[in-house]
C-alpha cells in the first residue's frame, strides 16, 4: 500500500521530537511525559499532556492533535510505550505525526534500553516508520507528497 509520506518540514519534527523524548528519557531515567510539537508557519510549540487513567497515550495525543486551531500546519505527539520485534517485547519512544493534506498519519518508533541501577540508558537502533493511521489533522490530501511504501 502507498501512502504520501511527509515533507522535510515534517520529518524536522519529528526528528526534533525524537530526540527530545529521548534526551528526557535518558536524563531522567523514567517514562516520559507525553508531549505535543505542533508547527504553524516558522512557529513551534511544545505542550506536554496528561494521560487520562482510562485512555492510552495515543488515544489522548491524537484528541489532543485534533482540538489544534486551523492555524497548525503539521504535528506530532511523542510518548513512551512498547514494540514488539521477532527479538521480543522493547521499550520505545513513539512519535504519530501528520502534516495538513495528508491521506494518513505516521506512526515512527525509536526503541532503547532503560536506565537501571547496573546500566545506562541506550538507544537500540535507529529510528524505524512502524504504520500509517489514520489523520488527526483535517484537510484535503496533498497533492505534491512523497509517497511511502507498506507491506
Amino acid at each position: 500500500m502507498k501512502v504520501p509520506g511527509p515533507s522535510d518540514r515534517l520529518l524536522d519534527l519529528i526528528f526534533d521530537a525524537l530526540e527530545d523524548a529521548v534526551a528526557s528519557a535518558r536524563d531522567t531515567g523514567q517514562s516520559i511525559v507525553p508531549f505535543l510539537l505542533a508547527q504553524s508557519g516558522d512557529t513551534r510549540r511544545r505542550r506536554p499532556f496528561r494521560v487520562p487513567p482510562q485512555d492510552g497515550a495515543a488515544a489522548a495525543g491524537r484528541r489532543r492533535a485534533s482540538d489544534l486551531g486551523a492555524d497548525v500546519d503539521c504535528v506530532v505527539f511523542a510518548y513512551d510505550g512498547f514494540i514488539t520485534t521477532p527479538a521480543g517485547k522493547s521499550d520505545a519512544i513513539l512519535v504519530e505525526a501528520h502534516e495538513r493534506g495528508m491521506s494518513r498519519s505516521l506512526v515512527f518508533a525509536q526503541r532503547y534500553r532503560p536506565r537501571t541501577l547496573l546500566r545506562h540508558f541506550s538507544t537500540l537502533g535507529n529510528p524505524v516508520l512502524l504504520a500509517a493511521s489514520e489523520p488527526f489533522l483535517p484537510g484535503r490530501p496533498a497533492a505534491t507528497s512523497r509517497d511511502v511504501d507498506f507491506f
